[in-house]
């Protein structure tokens, strides 16, 4: 992607490219937009549509009705790393699945 979006490797499992996006967002290495549009566009349904990309995009789209202001940025990172901390729970998950069979 362009616009300081580094490549992402999409063809791991989705919950992978998102923890990855999430905590580039968290920690300021990608771009909130870029990285927020990517998850809520490109992933959010790739899994199974997590409450927490949910509130990302409420965050960014309903944000100003709700509040009459726009998140910070510091609100966005903090929603992209429960965002993280989702992923590498479920991929834990899935691993200790895959372990037992």
């Amino acid at each position: 992607m362009d616009s300081g979006f580094p490549p992402i490797d999409t063809q791991r499992t989705p919950w992978a490219v998102a923890r990855d996006v999430a905590e580039g967002i968290a920690e300021g290495t990608l771009p909130i937009g870029q990285g927020a549009d990517f998850l809520i566009q490109e992933l959010r349904d790739k899994c199974d549509g997590p409450e927490e990309i949910y509130w990302l995009m409420l965050l960014i789209d309903d944000w100003a009705d709700v509040q009459g202001n726009p998140p910070s940025d510091d609100e966005l990172r903090d929603q992209a790393r429960k965002i993280a901390d989702v992923a590498t729970a479920r991929l834990a998950a899935m691993a200790d699945q895959e372990s037992r069979k």
